[in-house]
C-alpha cells in the first residue's frame, strides 16, 4: 500500500509540475499577446500622430506658401528687394535708352542697373527694353501700350531728348498714365536726360510730370551739364563712363 501511495504521489506531484509549466507557458504567452497588442496600438496612435502632424505640417506649409504669393502680389518693386522676391523691369525709351555708345551689351547703363540690384539685393531680375533708336515719348507711350498682356515691377523711362517743348507735356503725361493703367502695381523712374542748356526747360517738365504720377526721377542734366566730355562721345552720344554714370544714379 505504501509503495502504491508513494507512486501515486509521484505522478501527482508530476501532474502537479506539469500544471504548472503549462500555467507558466500559458501566463508567458498571454503576457506576450498582450505586449503584441499593446505594441500594435501603441504603433497605431504613433501612426495616426505621424498622420496628424503631416497634415498639420503640410496645412502650415501651404497656407505659409499662400501667404509669400499672396504678398509677392502686394509688394511694391522696392518692397519685393526688401522681402528677397525677384522683380521685373521694363524699360523704355530712346537711343539712350536702347544702350547706343556703350563698348558691349554688359556695359549698357540697364544692364549694369540690373546686376547691380541681383548682387546688392540677391534678387533675380528680369530686364525687357522695348526702346526705340531716335524715338520720342510717343513712341515709348505705344511700346508700353502694347505690353498690356505683361506685368512689371519697374519701368525705368529715358525719353524727350527727340520731342520738342510743346508736344513733350503731353505725350509724357500720356506714358505715365499708361504705365499706371497697363501695370497692376508698376514703379515708375524717369531719367532727365542730358541736353543742351536751352533744352532743361524739358526735364523740367518730366520732373514735374513725374511727381505728379508719383513717379521718382533721375536728373542726369544736372550731373553732366557742368563737364559732360569724361561721358559723352563723338556725336553727343554716350560713351561707357557715360553709362556707368547713369547706372550709379540710378542705384
Amino acid at each position: 500500500m505504501n509503495n502504491g501511495f508513494s507512486t501515486l504521489g509521484k505522478v501527482l506531484s508530476v501532474l502537479i509540475s506539469v500544471a504548472c509549466i503549462i500555467f507558466l507557458v500559458y501566463m508567458n504567452l498571454n503576457d506576450r499577446v498582450r505586449e503584441q497588442q499593446a505594441a500594435e496600438e501603441v504603433a497605431a496612435v504613433n501612426e495616426d500622430t505621424r498622420e496628424t502632424e503631416k497634415e498639420i505640417a503640410q496645412a502650415e506649409a501651404e497656407e505659409k506658401a499662400a501667404a509669400l504669393e499672396e504678398k509677392r502680389e502686394s509688394d511694391s518693386f522696392y518692397q519685393k528687394l526688401k522681402d528677397g522676391f525677384d522683380v521685373k523691369i521694363l524699360v523704355v525709351g530712346d537711343t539712350i535708352a536702347n544702350g547706343y555708345g556703350a563698348s558691349s551689351a554688359d556695359a549698357t547703363w540697364f544692364n549694369l542697373v540690373k546686376k547691380s540690384i541681383e548682387e546688392q539685393y540677391n534678387v533675380g531680375v528680369t530686364m525687357d527694353n522695348v526702346s526705340i533708336l531716335d524715338s520720342g515719348a510717343y513712341a515709348s507711350y505705344a511700346r508700353v501700350k502694347m505690353e498690356e498682356d505683361e506685368d512689371y515691377d519697374l519701368t525705368l523711362i529715358c525719353t524727350g531728348a527727340n520731342d520738342s517743348e510743346e508736344t513733350l507735356p503731353v505725350y509724357y503725361e500720356a506714358l505715365l498714365r499708361a504705365i499706371r493703367d497697363t501695370f497692376t502695381r508698376c514703379s515708375a523712374i524717369s531719367i532727365q536726360e542730358y541736353m543742351e542748356s536751352e533744352n532743361n526747360a524739358k526735364n523740367m517738365t518730366i520732373q514735374s510730370l513725374s511727381n505728379a504720377y508719383n513717379a521718382l526721377s533721375v536728373d542726369m542734366y544736372s550731373q553732366m551739364v557742368i563737364d559732360p566730355t569724361p561721358y559723352i562721345q563723338d556725336g553727343g552720344y554716350l560713351n561707357d563712363a557715360g553709362h556707368q554714370l547713369y547706372a550709379d544714379s540710378l542705384m
